[in-house]
């Protein structure tokens, strides 16, 4: 399973100087452009990763459930708390745990612990968080046809995560300060390290 986190494609083209346009100078300096270019290591360790998994079989699609149950539990309490009301994501793990059910393989969580200064920019953390909404439709998309629409898939299918990024972008389209601009890529370096560790927990004869 390839590309679970393709919500973002990888930063700008180069291009040469003197064909350079204003515009594009302006799109590289976003926050949005940013992220993604300080990110790109830890989304693409984090997608080769997931790529161990199939999710056309049960195991596996369990597993990828717990996965992404375990390290959003601890996110989303932090969004709860330090993100203002208009700016938090809309929760996923209820999502998860009724696919779990469904498949009869609920049990009790091991959330990762995610604990960001307080102080830390909210808008890093919505980024991931809204931007693997599209890899989950490209999935689910893929999965129905593999598995002939038996896999049960209120996560994957939910629409409120691509909607949600729909209100973000005016927000992440923007250049910030400097100060600002780090403490965004720090939080969304944290939320994949909090992916990858709970993907080690789930894989723990390849995190060795």
């Amino acid at each position: 399973m390839r590309g679970w986190w393709r919500g973002e494609p990888p930063g700008p083209m180069k291009i040469a100087r003197g064909h350079e346009s204003l515009n594009t100078v302006a799109r590289e300096d976003t926050l949005r452009s940013r992220l993604r270019e300080a990110t790109a290591p830890a989304h693409d360790a984090l997608d080769a990763s997931m790529g161990d998994l199939d999710l056309s079989t049960r195991a596996d699609y369990v597993r990828f459930l717990e996965i992404q149950l375990n390290a959003r539990i601890g996110v989303e309490e932090w969004c709860r708390q330090h993100c203002s009301a208009d700016l938090v994501p809309p929760p996923q793990t209820s999502l998860v745990l009724q696919d779990l059910a469904r498949l009869d393989a609920a049990r009790a969580a091991e959330p990762v612990m995610f604990d960001l200064p307080s102080c830390s920019e909210p808008l890093g953390v919505c980024w991931v968080v809204a931007g693997s909404s599209m890899g989950n439709r490209a999935m689910a998309a893929d999965l129905r046809r593999r598995t002939h629409g038996d896999w049960p898939m209120h996560f994957l299918g939910n629409t409120d995560l691509p909607a949600y990024f729909k209100t973000l972008r005016p927000l992440i389209e923007r250049s910030y300060s400097e100060s600002r601009t780090r403490s965004a890529i720090a939080a969304a370096e944290a939320v994949f390290a909090a992916f990858r560790q709970s993907w080690a927990m789930q894989m723990p004869e390849l995190a060795s």
